[in-house]
């Protein structure tokens, strides 16, 4: 009977014997140890399936990325630097996509449509993402 039960708290038994006594094996008064074993498991899993969540939670929390500070100005800087370099490097002239676009633009819809967007409506701003710098 010992091996039966072996692992099972006090609670997990409690309820078994509870459930025993309210006849919920169908049977007689004495149940076999793997009956009793299954009845104290029964009450149990609740409490194992929330341990498991919380070991879960912290396990994810443990192994979650340090958030990430804001960039300084001169961090900020040196990644505008770097990009330019890559951008000459790969032959892109950003300056000279922005003109060629407001030119096309200008000619699409004309200079009166372009006046009445504001400043800070760029073209390549997308929600959800930051730009640098």
């Amino acid at each position: 009977m010992y091996r039966g039960l072996a692992g099972v708290t006090k609670y997990g038994l409690e309820q078994a014997i509870d459930a025993v006594l309210q006849n919920k094996l169908g049977h007689g008064f004495f149940p076999s140890p793997p009956e009793l074993r299954g009845l104290c498991d029964k009450a149990m899993e609740h409490h194992v399936w929330m341990r498991d969540q919380i070991h879960r939670r912290e396990r994810m929390e443990a192994e979650r990325a340090p958030e990430r500070r804001p960039l300084t100005e001169a961090e900020k800087q040196r990644q505008h630097e770097r990009m330019r370099r890559f951008n000459s490097a790969i032959g892109r002239d950003g300056e000279a996509e922005e003109r060629d676009f407001m030119a096309e633009m200008e000619a699409k819809y004309g200079r009166e449509a372009l006046a009445a967007v504001p400043e800070n409506a760029r073209r390549f701003d997308v929600p959800g993402f930051r730009k640098v710098g």
